[in-house]
């Protein structure tokens, strides 16, 4: 073997191990929870993705169970583990393949991403098609835990577009991507708001989509942080 191949060999090896460690870095940073042509992608661009934080246009979708608290109290420890693990992962499976980012699990409660670290031209679409989705899974769900003897569920959503601050957030132990800004905050005022099987939209979302969105009805709610009322639309439907 000659110089130039022992050359090419060892180029090639740490290329490698490279590759293998960017997508340690990807599946560190964002979790499990991201779906494989997403994953694919960042690692595609990993070099050019603005670590320190870029502004990107995001639409937010924040879910949570109406009375998980009580509702499991009866429950063993074995039976709550098997409620949440089976409802996180119907609704995983909705977020991902509508391409959404999970950024976290709450408790019972979902953080997603829809424009980032994907850019998403139809990110706000997608997210209110993902809610519905969601809503429509709950009744397979709650089939499956009736079969086990277990408590059925309801879900309330509520859904924010705009500008939010992205990137890896954290220290050097645990690092994640995030996103900071107003509205994820109204995100998660939103979907308190919520009843459960419900699904509202704020004005920025509305806006965008309203050609498009089957509303069923609409109430004035009263958001920390926001003077006055804002208008949130419950969502029925989308054409």
């Amino acid at each position: 073997v000659s110089n130039d191949e022992i050359g090419l060999m060892g180029a090639g090896f740490n290329k490698m191990v490279q590759g293998l460690k960017e997508r340690d870095m990807i599946r560190h940073t964002f979790g499990a929870y991201v779906s494989e042509d997403i994953a694919a992608e960042v690692l595609k661009v990993s070099s050019a993705l603005d670590w320190k934080g870029q502004l990107r246009d995001v639409t937010i979708l924040v879910s949570d169970l109406r009375g998980f608290t009580k509702l499991t109290a009866s429950l063993d420890p074995e039976q709550v583990l098997m409620v949440i693990n089976r409802y996180l992962g119907h609704m995983t499976d909705v977020i991902l393949r509508y391409g959404g980012t999970i950024d976290e699990f709450t408790g019972d409660g979902i953080l997603v991403f829809f424009g980032a670290p994907r850019q998403l031209e139809d990110h706000t679409k997608r997210a209110v098609a993902c809610a519905l989705d969601m809503q429509r899974s709950m009744e397979p769900l709650n089939q499956a835990n009736l079969k086990d003897g277990l408590p059925t569920l309801q879900m309330g959503i509520g859904i924010d577009s705009g500008e939010l601050v992205v990137g890896s957030i954290g220290s050097e132990k645990r690092r994640k991507y995030a996103a900071v800004g107003t509205p994820i905050n109204v995100a998660f005022r939103v979907e308190a708001h919520t009843a459960g099987g419900e699904i509202l939209v704020t004005p920025a979302v509305n806006k965008r989509l309203k050609d498009l969105l089957q509303i069923s009805s609409q109430r004035d709610a009263k958001l920390k942080g926001i003077d006055g009322p804002v208008t949130l639309y419950q969502i029925a439907g989308m054409l």
